[in-house]
């Protein structure tokens, strides 16, 4: 499973990256603008809508269209991009999903899509099995839903996953790829002397991605086992 790391393009990033291949990589957006991407570190594309919204700022569809030009002129293309969509509601992201997909691909962009899942949406509203189930929504909606559209076939990538125990939850539930703003906030290095760096459960996770040991739980169900 790759973790996109939002919102940073800390060197550290392409160090772990080198360490670990296919486990850990790039979320582009057009608020991080473009990062020159390289062979060995996977990227992906957000259209940039959430982040905007949460900072107030107006959504432009030229920046995201001017991202997609650039991953076209590189050598390394991006696994997908997400199809812009509508915060919040279901109907609306799904009649944007047709258009905008019409749109990108008439500009020639031959990449991979995303559609972003909203609350409320269901396998059945992905309209094909090679589009990618970007699970956003609410955390409750991604909590109950995301496995069924794992069940259903899709390469599912879950959004805003900031903790060790998210990054275990996708990789049980069988997701392909997740992506979090917040690993590497100060540096990664936030509030020490009152509990770890954020970024520990990242390292701790892409060690175990290596070399996967389970255990039984009381209740019998096979977890994933952190070595100390």
């Amino acid at each position: 499973m790759i973790c996109y790391v939002a919102a940073n393009s800390n060197m550290l990033v392409g160090y772990l990256a080198g360490k670990h291949e296919r486990k850990i990589g790039f979320m582009v957006s057009p608020a991080t603008r473009w990062v020159k991407a390289n062979s060995f570190i996977p990227y992906a594309i957000d259209n940039g809508i959430y982040a905007d919204t949460m900072a107030g700022r107006k959504w432009s569809f030229k920046a995201f269209i001017d991202l997609l030009y650039k991953a076209k002129e590189s050598k390394i293309k991006p696994e997908f991009i997400v199809v812009p969509d509508v915060l919040f509601d279901a109907e609306k992201t799904k009649k944007q999903f047709v258009e905008y997909s019409k749109t990108i691909n008439d500009l020639g962009f031959n990449f991979r899509l995303a559609m972003a899942v909203q609350d409320g949406m269901t396998p059945n509203d992905i309209p094909s099995k090679k589009v990618i189930a970007f699970i956003g929504g609410s955390t409750r909606f991604k909590q109950e839903k995301t496995r069924a559209f794992v069940e259903a076939g899709f390469d599912v990538h879950v959004g805003r996953v900031n903790t060790l125990k998210r990054l275990l939850w996708a990789k049980q539930l069988g997701c392909v790829s997740v992506d979090g703003s917040g690993w590497f906030r100060c540096g990664g290095v936030e509030d020490q002397t009152e509990r770890p760096p954020r970024i520990k459960g990242l390292l701790d996770f892409l060690k175990w991605q290596d070399d996967p040991v389970y255990q039984t739980n009381l209740f019998g169900e096979k977890v994933p086992f952190l070595r100390k």
